[in-house]
Formats: C-alpha cells, sequence, structure tokens
C-alpha cells in the first residue's frame, strides 16, 4: 500500500517473504503493526517517521484500534501481510 493510497501485489518467492524483499519493498527496516484482524499485520519501515515519509492514510485505516490509542500513523510504503507468513527467519521489530 503506497502513502498515496495506490496498492499493486507485493510479490516474495518461495513460501514467505525474505527479510530483504520486504525491506526492499518498504524501502528500511522493518516495524511490524498488527491489523484490525489479528490474522494480518502491516510491515513499515520502522524509521518512517524520522525520514519524514509521508502519512499512508489507507494503511493507517487498517491498523488494530488498540494500537490506534498510541495516536499512531504509519508514513511511507506498507506491506500488508497474513501474520502467519511473519516467522523468525524475518527481522522484525514489533512496535
Amino acid at each position: 500500500i503506497k502513502a498515496d493510497g495506490s496498492k499493486e501485489p507485493f510479490l516474495y518467492s518461495g513460501d514467505a517473504p525474505t527479510t530483504q524483499e520486504i525491506q526492499s519493498a518498504i524501502g528500511g527496516s522493518i516495524q511490524a503493526v498488527p491489523g484490525k484482524d489479528a490474522e494480518w499485520v502491516l510491515l513499515v519501515d520502522e524509521e518512517g517517521n524520522r525520514k519524514d515519509l509521508p502519512y499512508n492514510e489507507a494503511a493507517t485505516d487498517l491498523v488494530s484500534p488498540e494500537y490506534m490509542q498510541h495516536n499512531y500513523s504509519l508514513r511511507g510504503t506498507a506491506v500488508h501481510l497474513p501474520s502467519s507468513l511473519i516467522n523468525k527467519k524475518i527481522e522484525v521489530k514489533y512496535g
């Protein structure tokens, strides 16, 4: 999900995406943000705010309400995936 709201498929090799594939799509280190549906997660650049990336309203709308209590907003490109695809081989910071 791009910051302008446009969407394109996230393609990856194998059964699950690699750290490098996700980093390439989002442009930085990976931060996982819980989705409204517990079976989904959004992956974003953990330094999106520091890099002053554009606000991503479409992705922010998919964030868990509990997480939003902290006035969190997603910035930059987000990858929206089933949480079952996130495994220990992917270097993720849970925020």
